[in-house]
């Protein structure tokens, strides 16, 4: 049995200033997986989760296009990101279209740990919370909008 968890590895604010409060995040601190984990359910579990506390599944980004962000509550946008790291600045850029628009204010885009990555999601150049953060630093001036980075993280329980 693994238990998955939420982390805010940035400490710069809290997860209730993000719009994560205790429930959400217990909730997700409470789920556990047994056997072998993939993206997709581990990105369903966590999407799931998310929605039963207010977020909207499945933002279109345009009514033109098929672009579409994780979720969206009150002015925050998701993004729960288990995919090739050249992807992210893809997702960034509709994260930040939605800013330049006025429907959302920040985001939340939650990755990978490095961990968690190698030990059970093993898919090719997935982005991890440390490669994405540490990148950011390079390009944070770039998208004029405030996204919090944050990490899920695995306990290997015995």
């Amino acid at each position: 049995m693994n238990k998955i968890y939420l982390n805010n590895n940035s400490g710069k604010v809290s997860f209730e200033e993000i719009g994560i409060n205790k429930n959400l995040q217990n909730e997700i601190n409470r789920t556990s997986f047994s056997g072998q984990i993939t993206s997709r359910s581990l990105r369903e579990t966590l999407l799931n989760i998310f929605c039963n506390h207010g977020y909207i599944k499945g933002f279109k980004i345009h009514g033109d296009h098929n672009l579409k962000i994780t979720g969206i509550k009150d002015n925050t946008g998701l993004s729960i990101f288990l995919g090739h790291y050249a992807g992210v600045y893809y997702e960034m850029t509709k994260l930040a279209y939605l800013k330049k628009e006025g429907i959302i204010d920040n985001a939340n885009f939650i990755l990978p740990s490095k961990k968690l990555h190698k030990e059970f999601l093993k898919n090719a150049n997935m982005a991890t919370y440390e490669r994405i953060s540490k990148q950011m630093s390079l390009f944070n001036n770039q998208f004029d909008i405030e996204i919090n980075f944050l990490c899920i993280d695995i306990n290997k329980q015995e």
